[in-house]
């Protein structure tokens, strides 16, 4: 179902993709990312959307700009689905690094940006994903990353963490972190035994979402 007049309120000030000419030699556009989430200084991390899913999860697929949610496709142009994963409280979506929230009623963003990847845990309730526009920064004004994982059902934090985020070296004041994000960027790669599993400069993490101290996984 196309979002119409959904996706012109959310994206009034983005710049929208033309159409194509006529005619059968004529590709189709590639939709184009459209960014609406800068954040220059630390903020509170957000409260997600969230809805109710009951039963099972539906599954997910994106083609080009449509997510295929069930027996129902959703076009989200002039955002672009780059990855789509489902969870109890709904379906979330990455355009070009940005987080947004898929229902009937449209897309929302999420207040996430630069994001890399999205995982959810085995049952469907937690989202996680690691955060790089909420801060706090540095002394070089580098957003530190933030491990972050969501009750989807509530749509508050679950868990948030920055422990290897900062390398070998952490809590140096001279550690580059632009240059240690480059070479090792952080990014979330699942859950296992009811923690976050992260992939951060220091080396695979485990985030416990019980609140016990995370750990080099072993």
């Amino acid at each position: 179902m196309r979002l119409g007049r959904v996706m012109i309120a959310l994206l009034a000030s983005a710049a929208v993709v033309g159409c194509a000419p006529q005619g059968d030699e004529d590709p189709m556009p590639t939709p184009t990312a459209t960014q609406t989430v800068v954040t220059k200084a630390a903020v509170p991390l957000p409260r997600i959307p969230h809805g109710t899913v009951t039963g099972p999860l539906p599954a997910v697929r994106v083609d080009h700009n449509t997510i295929h949610v069930g027996s129902r496709a959703y076009d989200v142009a002039p955002l672009r689905a780059d990855a789509a994963v489902s969870t109890r409280g709904g379906v979330y979506f990455l355009n070009a690094g940005e987080v947004w929230y898929l229902d009937d009623r449209g897309a929302r963003g999420t207040g996430y940006a630069h994001v890399r990847r999205l995982v959810v845990s085995s049952d469907g309730r937690y989202l996680g994903l690691v955060d790089r526009n909420h801060g706090p920064v540095d002394a070089a004004k580098v957003q530190i990353a933030t491990a972050v994982a969501y009750d989807t059902t509530t749509g508050r934090v679950a868990l948030h963490s920055r422990a290897g985020m900062r390398g070998s070296s952490a809590g140096a004041a001279d550690t580059d972190l632009r240059a240690l994000y480059r070479r090792h960027p952080p990014v979330a790669t699942g859950f296992f035994d009811d923690a976050l599993i992260a992939s951060t400069p220091a080396g695979m993490y485990v985030y416990p979402l019980s609140g016990a101290a995370p750990h080099p996984q072993s």
